[in-house]
């Protein structure tokens, strides 16, 4: 009897949720780390604020100065329209955070959420201030996320024995945002799509380390259509076996789900103002037997990770771009529309010549 394949996606649920603070056990402590991951592109009128809000209930000892593992924080970055780009990374003591079936209490700052009777998460809110920046958003859930592993624990990579783990979910891939930034002083009205997932491992050296050489994980909004992926390739160690799941939603409803997918690099480019190698065009193409779904990525505004702490172990780049999809049933052409992507490349320090490159310029 073949073994059932365990890379199934199902609705998320209590594991997806909650935090994962039994992975701070054990020998690998140090290395937990988890937090969730907040994407917004807002409007105030035709102006455009670009905002990352990553609360930490724990980061890896030594990311922003720490001394242990479990250190609760909060990152955010927030691009504005005249190409500044805002950020700031405090670090909170134990004692100061608050853990919260979903979300938590981080000194003065808040991330929360409410569920509705099957258990999902209805909406969320976050108040914060952070960098001088104040944030009252309340976010509507739209499209609903799932796991992409079946397996009860939903981690892309556990080890029972050791402990080990690392996990990926998209919680809530697209909200209706409301509310207002408060900037120098201005409080700003804003509203928009909204992205939100939850990232959580203790693997040594998960990120550009001996676990993952390069990846491309991003999300989109597109008229009605809500995506979110990641294509990823460990090292050598790991027979550079890609793991790559991709989810379609139209409207609430999810309309592709398949791992038969791929993000391809058309061209890389160096970006004049920050130096940063990036990938400047990419396209995409997924399938699962009856739809096929294809894209193209241009037009990237980089947004400088001055936020994390992976420049000593890989090469990072997130950008905001135009993203063009579409999509073709074996009866013929279904649907095209174009929209905006979030979407970053990361890759180790062995994946591309870096010191050459550096001459070269």
């Amino acid at each position: 009897m073949a073994k059932e394949n365990p890379f199934t996606f199902r609705k998320n649920d209590k594991e997806i949720y909650r935090w994962h603070s039994d992975l701070a056990q054990g020998n690998y402590a140090d290395y937990y780390f988890e937090y969730l991951w907040f994407d917004a592109p807002l409007k105030a009128g035709e102006e455009t604020y670009y905002l990352r809000v990553a609360p930490f209930s724990s980061c890896v000892k030594g990311s922003h100065g720490t001394t242990k593992g479990g250190t609760p924080g909060i990152g955010m970055d927030l691009l504005l329209p005249d190409g500044r780009c805002l950020d700031a990374f405090p670090i909170f003591d134990p004692s100061e955070y608050t853990e919260l079936p979903f979300g938590g209490v981080w000194g003065d700052n808040s991330f929360t959420g409410e569920f509705n009777d099957q258990g999902q998460l209805e909406s969320y809110e976050i108040k914060m201030t952070l960098g001088g920046i104040g944030i009252d958003l309340k976010a509507r859930t739209i499209a609903t996320g799932i796991s992409v592993v079946k397996a009860e624990h939903g981690y892309s990579y556990y080890h029972p024995v050791k402990k080990l783990a690392l996990g990926w979910w998209p919680v809530v891939p697209r909200a209706e945002v409301e509310g207002t930034l408060t900037i120098d002083g201005k409080v700003i009205k804003v509203s928009g799509p909204a992205y939100l997932d939850r990232q959580a491992g203790n693997q040594p050296t998960s990120f550009g380390g001996s676990s993952q050489k390069w990846w491309a994980w991003g999300h989109f909004w597109a008229g009605d259509y809500t995506a979110t992926f990641t294509d990823s390739a460990p090292s050598a160690e790991y027979k550079f076996k890609h793991y790559s799941p991709f989810m379609l939603w139209k409207g609430s409803e999810l309309i592709l789900a398949t791992y038969n997918f791929t993000n391809y690099i058309e061209q890389f480019d160096i970006d004049e103002g920050s130096g940063k190698f990036y990938p400047k065009a990419q396209s995409q193409k997924a399938y699962d037997g009856t739809l096929e779904y294809t894209c193209q990525i241009t037009n990237g505004i980089l947004v400088e990770p001055t936020t994390t702490s992976l420049e000593e172990t890989s090469r990072y780049v997130r950008q905001f771009a135009d993203v063009t999809m579409q999509l073709k049933r074996f009866t013929g052409f279904e649907d095209e529309v174009s929209g905006k992507i979030v979407i970053e490349y990361g890759a180790g320090m062995d994946y591309m010549p870096w010191e050459k490159l550096k001459k070269l310029k």
